[in-house]
């Protein structure tokens, strides 16, 4: 039973008064562990915009999501937004069964994810059922502008440039952004730059409440494997000579 107990908090709880002002905190919430991830988690709690670029695996996805979610349970924002562009890798959209929220859950479920790690199922189904936590295609950002939110544009490597306008230009009263994509990554197909290139590159240095924070493969931290990975798929291609023996490999399949 004490083992029970234990394990029910290991998440926040939502406070039963309304007009309580107590604040609480992510139990599991990740702490930095590497330089880029602590300057990261820096821009996220402080500028308005911040641009997050680099390999898969660093975080930055999940570390968004984590001081996101931080500001909403201390009352700093009123709502979190994530968004992602639905571009299909290799596969068509169209033949996902379902209505068009059952097409895009998929798109948006690594998020879902990761709210669910840091808060747990029951207070992550409360914050989306009270609609403080809003999932949302970037194709209905049109139109809108957020204030007093934190807003995050996930995978944004699959945006285009006027996509990438569209969205920052969202921006309100007391609101936060967070973009963030490996640009090597991109699903585009004939495009000069993707959004995340073209953010990166317009917008570093122009102002103290926009920074571009960029990670490397050293800054890896879902697992050293992904790291080493991404070291030789990025590299120039070397083919392995031939066994020594002579015979090919089709010749010694034919074989067995």
């Amino acid at each position: 039973m004490a083992r029970r107990l234990a394990n029910k908090q290991k998440y926040p709880q939502p406070l039963n008064d309304e007009g309580a002002t107590k604040v609480i905190r992510l139990k599991n919430a990740p702490q930095p562990k590497t330089e880029s991830q602590r300057y990261y988690m820096d821009a996220l709690e402080t500028a308005r915009i911040t641009v997050g670029t680099g390999p898969a695996g660093g975080g930055k996805s999940f570390l968004a999501m984590a001081v996101a979610v931080q500001k909403l349970l201390n009352q700093e924002v009123n709502k979190v937004i994530i968004t992602r562009p639905v571009v299909e890798a290799g596969e068509s959209l169209g033949f996902l069964p379902g209505t068009l929220e059952d097409k895009i859950s998929p798109y948006l479920l690594p998020l879902l994810d990761a709210l669910t790690d840091l808060v747990g199922p029951t207070m992550a189904k409360k914050l989306l059922d009270d609609g403080r936590i809003e999932f949302a295609p970037l194709a209905f950002m049109r139109g809108r502008t957020f204030k007093y939110s934190y807003v995050i544009l996930d995978e944004a490597q699959n945006t285009t440039p006027e996509q990438m306008k569209l969205f920052l230009t969202r921006i309100g009263e007391g609101t936060q952004m967070a973009v963030n994509g490996d640009p090597l990554q991109s699903d585009l197909r004939g495009l000069p730059e993707n959004g995340l290139e073209l953010a990166t590159r317009k917008l570093r240095g122009v102002d103290p409440d926009i920074i571009v924070c960029e990670f490397y493969n050293r800054d890896i931290v879902r697992d050293p494997i992904v790291g080493t990975v991404l070291q030789f798929l990025e590299s120039p291609d070397a083919r392995p000579s031939r066994p020594s023996s002579g015979r090919s490999e089709v010749s010694l399949l034919n074989r067995a």
